[in-house]
């Protein structure tokens, strides 16, 4: 990480800003690693990315409220819109990042941290775009001979 001076503002610290970029490169670090398509087991069960425990609330709140993106339903609507393995969402999330007013030096920082991983990122995402669609493949050649398994292929395709 570069050596960043942030200045505080009516309603975030340099502090805090500070907090943000470091979970930023802790999440771009997780990206890099394909961990938006590891999966682990959360508190209540659920199976969810490991990617998403490094995708922390500053990091959305900052996101949602300061870089032009409009809140989702909560901070797991945002990560699986943008961060779901799908390498077109992708490259809409990081070419629709705004910097402005008084949140431009973090929003830089941000940025300038995920140039120095952007290959990696990108190339994690496609080594998973290659992966799914190698299991779309097999799952075809499975459903031309199983006429549950064609039905069920065909339902998550188009719902």
């Amino acid at each position: 990480m570069k050596n960043y001076s942030f200045s505080s503002v009516e309603f975030l610290t340099a502090d805090e800003k500070m907090k943000i970029l470091k979970n930023w490169i802790i999440f771009l670090k997780a990206l890099a690693n394909g961990e938006q398509m590891k999966m682990t087991i959360d508190k209540y069960g659920n199976e969810i990315p490991i990617a998403f425990l490094k995708f922390t609330d500053r990091i959305y709140k900052h996101l949602s409220l300061h870089c032009g993106f409009i809140a989702h339903y909560n901070r797991f609507g945002f990560f699986s819109t943008y961060f779901n393995g799908d390498e077109t969402n992708l490259h809409t999330f990081f070419e629709n990042i705004e910097s402005w007013g008084d949140y431009e030096d973090i929003t830089n920082a941000m940025l300038a941290e995920y140039e120095e991983m952007k290959n990696t990122i990108f190339s994690q995402a496609n080594n998973e775009t290659d992966r799914q669609f190698e299991v779309l493949k097999e799952s075809v050649k499975r459903a031309e001979g199983d006429e549950e398994m064609k039905k069920l292929l065909l339902h998550r395709i188009y719902n």
